[in-house]
This record gives structure tokens, C-alpha cells and sequence, in this order.
């Protein structure tokens, strides 16, 4: 006997119906799991790029670092190629690279790559930023205004803690700044400067036919001019006030010291007077740490003379006239660290024309500052005017350090991913 299955139109349609069902669920089980991975791989992406974006700004930093902390741009890792200057630093599972050009206000470039697991793809991100200068330390001259040069000068720098300057020594480190913005506010004239020039914005470096700014290269090839990438005009210098010194004072007076008898003897301690004055035959010797207030008037002249002793130091706070001539002051130290001459508010006039080469630092911030004559001058300077005359050559002591100049952001730019 033969049975005969029989599917009733109820029952096709209800088995048609779990299959459409089971087909929709299957359909929305395959779109949630494509919708959940895609999610998945936007965030990743997303933490990803997120991630890329501190690489690039530690990139940025490294280079700021390195510019406020050396002038040899060449240093720490630093590779020149084409003109500019990069580094590649690694940082967990990405890195960054950066370059910087070789303009005195340099901009930086900094691209973070990070990886796309589980290959070797990276997504990455990238910053531009411009920088400019503040303050004015690391500068061999700094001005509020002009500064000129006449006569053959020659600026440079030199690291004492090499040894003594001599051309074999010279190096390309020098920076004369002028807070200035207007038009040949660094006037160079027949000048050799060994290094860069900069103003403030809108602000204009110049040179007669015979003057010269560029690196040792360019000098070295008795090029005059200015070279390339050696002017900026991004200079926002600061020009703080000095103070005198407080407390209980010594009156100079004078001294027998070794068997000579001297005008002023000084030895370690604080000293305040109207006037400082030394004359013909006069002399003075400073043997400790010294602080002198002038009120008024610091004058050298004739065949008067000054000598800060081996392992003294000298600070000189002038309230009226500093005039240097005659024998000047002879820094027995040689270091430029030992000898300052800090300008008060009633200080407008410095000048220094002194036989002896001045080794230290002048500050007179509110001063026309001139320094002349054969003698030489090392170690750095800062007036509201300068002015080089008869050849007066300026070297500056790369041992002082860089002071409160530092690079800052001018602008900052982000790109699209690579």
C-alpha cells in the first residue's frame, strides 16, 4: 500500500515564510556584523589618527628644544640635507619626523606616523609651524633701536672655554638684533659679521659694497653682501629695567695692594659713591667679588686705568655717564661672565674707547652704547642705540649661554593626513 504525503497550501506557505525569515535574520546578522567591524575600523582609525597628532607635536617640540639650547643646528642628532635640517625619533609603535630650514627664524615641519595594524601601513599627521624670537640673550649685540657699524669691524664669536680667541678660533655665532622696524635699522656698512642680523618686523639689514653677513663659508670665499637665510625681521625683544644693589655699603677708598699703591683698592663686598672718576696716574684693582653703585657719573681717562685681578668679579651699576677711555678696564680673568656693566634709568651714555680690551657684558638698556678704538671688545652688549666705530672689532663669548632669548610659535598650520 502506497501513502501519499500530502502538503496542504498552508503549510507550503508557512515553510516559505520561515525560510524568508530565516533569510532576513541571516541578511540582518551579516549587516550588523559588517556595520559592527566597520565601526570597529573607523575607530581604530580614529584612535589611530588621534595618536598620530601628539607624535607630530612631539616633533615640534624637540626642535624648539633644540633651537633654544644650541645655535649649531648641525648638533644633537641633527642632519643637514637640501638646505633644511631633520631627525627621525621612534616612539612605541610610530615616530615622527621633523625638519626645520636654515632661515634665522627657522620653520619647522613635523609629520607623526603611526601604524595600521596588523600591516606596515601608517596613517599620519602633519604640522607647520613659523617661529620668531623673544628676548635677547645669545645676542652679541642687541639695540632698541639702531645699530651702525663703520669702519672695518669685525663680529664673531669665539668659546672661551676652548681657549682665548684668535682668527684660528673664530666661529659664525654671532647675532646683532635690533628691536627696530624701521628701514636699515642694522646698518653693517664696511663691517665682516660672522653670523646672522635680525630687526623687528618690518625692519631692514644693509650693507655697503665692501661689508659682508654670512657664515664662515661665505666669508671664506670673500663673498660680500648679505647671504641668504642670514636676516629676519621677527625680533620682540624684551628690555627690562636694572636695579641697584641694596643693602649696607662699603665707600671706596683707596689701597695698597702687592706694593702698589692704588686710587680705589677694592676687595670683596658692596660699594656705593656720587662719582667713580680716575685720572692721569690714577688706577684701581678689584681682588674679590665686587658690587659698585655710581649714582652718577663712572669715568676713566687719560692714562688712568682699571684691573679686576684673577679670580674677582666685577659688577658696575652706573646711574648718570659711563666713559671708558685711557687705559680702560683690563678683565685679568678673561672670562666675559666676571665683568657686567648694568645701566640704570639715569644711564644714557656709554661709552667704552678704553687701550684694554673690555671682556664682559654691557647692559644699559636705556644708553647710546659706543664702543671704538683698537682694544676689542668680548663678550656681548645692549643698548637703546650701538654704534661700532675705528674698527672696533666685537667677538662673542659663546660661553655666556643664550640668555632669555628664546624661539617661539608665530603660527601654527595642521595639514590633512598624507
Amino acid at each position: 500500500m502506497k501513502l501519499k504525503l500530502r502538503i496542504s497550501r498552508n503549510q507550503a506557505g508557512a515553510l516559505l515564510m520561515t525560510v524568508v525569515i530565516i533569510f532576513l535574520i541571516a541578511l540582518t546578522l551579516v549587516a550588523y556584523l559588517t556595520w559592527s567591524d566597520t565601526e570597529t575600523r573607523l575607530e581604530t582609525r580614529s584612535l589611530l589618527w588621534n595618536s598620530a597628532l601628539p607624535l607630530a607635536e612631539a616633533g615640534i617640540e624637540e626642535a624648539l628644544a633644540h633651537l633654544n639650547a644650541d645655535s649649531d643646528r648641525a648638533a644633537n642628532g641633527w642632519t643637514l640635507s637640501g638646505g633644511s635640517y631633520s631627525k627621525q625619533r621612534t616612539i612605541g609603535d610610530g615616530y615622527f619626523l621633523v625638519r626645520m630650514d636654515a632661515n634665522v627664524a627657522p620653520t619647522i615641519i613635523s609629520s607623526g606616523f603611526v601604524r595600521v595594524p596588523p600591516g606596515n601601513t601608517y596613517i599620519s599627521r602633519t604640522i607647520t609651524i613659523g617661529c620668531r624670537r623673544q628676548g635677547g640673550g645669545g645676542s652679541v649685540i642687541l639695540s632698541k633701536s639702531d645699530i651702525n657699524f663703520s669702519g672695518g669691524s669685525i663680529v664673531d664669536s669665539f668659546d672661551s672655554r676652548l681657549g682665548p680667541y684668535t682668527a684660528l678660533t673664530r666661529k659664525d655665532g654671532a647675532v646683532v638684533m635690533s628691536n627696530s622696524g624701521a628701514a636699515d635699522s642694522v646698518h653693517i656698512g664696511t663691517a665682516t659679521v660672522y653670523g646672522k642680523a635680525a630687526t623687528g618686523p618690518g625692519g631692514t639689514v644693509t650693507t655697503d659694497s665692501s661689508g659682508s653677513l654670512g657664515d664662515l663659508a661665505w666669508h671664506a670665499a670673500a663673498k660680500t653682501g648679505i647671504e641668504a637665510g642670514t636676516t629676519s625681521a621677527d625680533v620682540a625683544a624684551s628690555f627690562p629695567s636694572n636695579s641697584p644693589p641694596t643693602g649696607a655699603f662699603f665707600t671706596p677708598s683707596s689701597g695698597i695692594v702687592n706694593g702698589t699703591n692704588y686710587t680705589y683698592a677694592l676687595g670683596s663686598g658692596t660699594y656705593q659713591t656720587t662719582k667713580f672718576t680716575i685720572g692721569g696716574g690714577g688706577s684701581a684693582i678689584v681682588t674679590g667679588d665686587v658690587e659698585l653703585y655710581v649714582t652718577s657719573d663712572f669715568t676713566i681717562s687719560g692714562s688712568g686705568w682699571m684691573w679686576l685681578a684673577p679670580g674677582a668679579s666685577l659688577k658696575i651699576y652706573v646711574n648718570g655717564k659711563f666713559t671708558v677711555s685711557g687705559g680702560g678696564i683690563a678683565n685679568g680673568t678673561g672670562l666675559a661672565e666676571k665683568l657686567s656693566v648694568l645701566g640704570l634709568n639715569g644711564n644714557t651714555t656709554c661709552t667704552y674707547s678704553g687701550s684694554s680690551a673690555f671682556i664682559g657684558r654691557i647692559n644699559c638698556p636705556n644708553a647710546a652704547v659706543t664702543v671704538s678704538g683698537s682694544g676689542g671688545f668680548y663678550g656681548a652688549m645692549t643698548g637703546n642705540t650701538v654704534t661700532l666705530s675705528g674698527g672696533a672689532g666685537v667677538h662673542y663669548d659663546e660661553a655666556l649661554g643664550g640668555g632669555t632669548v628664546r624661539y617661539v610659535v608665530d603660527s601654527w598650520n595642521e595639514w590633512t593626513e598624507l
